[in-house]
């Protein structure tokens, strides 16, 4: 039986054959809490998680006992596999089989798995195939000091069970740029049950984000939250109609909770995303540290967008910075370069008006002489006529 001890520990075992047919087996215990979930066995060589119930259900009532904890009714893909569950199955020792998620098929190779993958692995007990015209029956596995393999069962028998489920799979993942997409892991594949997964997006300074989901099949218990600075800003879930996403800073984090229901039967999410110049009417925009000096090597972009019809008038109020290697320039898409500024010679308060309805500021210090920097301020000013 399970002991306390083996709740919170789980085997790592380690199988391989030796000359004389025999299994050797080595084993380690760590806290495998966090890597399967309380209960479960973990496989290292696998990278697998196994679940030997106690519990006798029908086999039916054995499907849905694997997903209400993650997993599915196991499946075994070649004889490594079919060696490390067997080990499993005697840290229980209950001399009974356990069902197994394996189904009859009438076409080659005659049996499939319940996610309808083909058996091309099987270890029948006794070496005796069973027929698969039987398409009724259901598999159970017979692990006894004298007894291994799979044999047939009546699928209203109550047994064991065994289940499986990937590792618990949190990620994080770090995106920069002016555009591109991000997604859930493993997508298009499905994405791993019982999971959280960290998306950070980050677009050049000076841009807001635009985040637009364009694909979303997640299950019903599974949230995305978009989090801006900290605070959750949409909340996404299995019923949302591909929301987007605005925020003018120029960092998002995606977090993405996967339930234990979804059982890796759902594709999951992808996202695009753009960097957009947020509208504003009026700011402003200091040299950092301002009034106190600012720093070396320091590379600052600013993008000012007003609404259509209006430009964009600049007053700088305050300027001082290394003549030879600081200095701040202000261009347009249209204009091109409009104003740089260097040195402590420039007039104070200073203007300037731009016919564009988008500017670029950008700040440049070297290694060297630091001062005082700038503060200017900039308001939407109509065309007129």
């Amino acid at each position: 039986m399970r002991s306390l001890l083996q709740l919170f520990i789980v085997l790592l075992v380690a199988v391989s054959a030796v000359q004389c047919g025999e299994l050797a087996k080595s084993t380690d215990i760590v806290d495998a809490t966090t890597i399967c979930g309380e209960g479960w066995f973990y496989s290292l060589e696998l990278n697998g998680c196994y679940y030997v119930s106690t519990n006798y259900t029908t086999f039916e009532e054995s499907v849905t006992s694997c997903e209400d904890i993650g997993g599915i009714l196991v499946t075994v893909w070649n004889r490594a596999e079919y060696d490390t569950v067997s080990l499993f199955i005697e840290q229980e020792d209950l001399g009974v089989p356990y069902w197994i998620g394996l189904k009859p098929y009438p076409y080659y190779p005659y049996f499939r798995w319940l996610d309808n993958a083909n058996a091309n692995y099987t270890h029948w007990l006794d070496g005796i195939v069973p027929s698969q015209n039987d398409t009724e029956t259901c598999f159970a596995w017979l692990k006894t000091s004298t007894d291994d393999g799979w044999l047939e069962a009546d699928c209203n028998e109550t047994l064991p069970f065994i289940c499986k489920r990937h590792t618990k799979v949190d990620s994080t993942t770090n995106v920069y740029g002016s555009s591109g997409s991000v997604s859930s892991p493993n997508y298009p594949a499905p994405y791993y049950a019982d999971s959280v997964s960290l998306t950070y997006i980050r677009v050049p300074d000076g841009y807001g984000i635009s985040l637009t989901f364009d694909f979303l099949g997640i299950d019903a218990n599974s949230v995305i939250y978009v989090i801006d600075n900290g605070v959750v800003i949409n909340i996404i879930t299995s019923q949302s109609q591909r929301p987007t996403v605005e925020t003018s800073s120029t960092q998002l984090l995606v977090r993405f909770e996967a339930s234990k229901e979804g059982n890796e039967r759902y594709i999951g999410w992808k996202a695009s995303f753009s960097a957009f110049a947020p509208i504003s009417t009026e700011g402003s925009f200091n040299s950092p540290n301002y009034p106190y000096n600012y720093g070396n090597n320091e590379r600052i972009t600013k993008v000012v967008h007003v609404p259509d019809g209006y430009g964009i008038l600049f007053t700088i109020w305050d300027f001082i910075s290394e003549q030879c290697c600081d200095y701040l320039t202000i261009s347009t898409p249209t204009e091109g370069t409009l104003l740089t500024l260097r040195g402590n010679n420039v007039t104070k308060p200073l203007t300037i008006r731009t016919n564009s309805v988008k500017a670029t500021l950008f700040w440049f210090t070297d290694g060297s002489v630091i001062n005082r920097g700038f503060n200017l301020t900039y308001v939407a000013d109509p065309n007129w006529g």
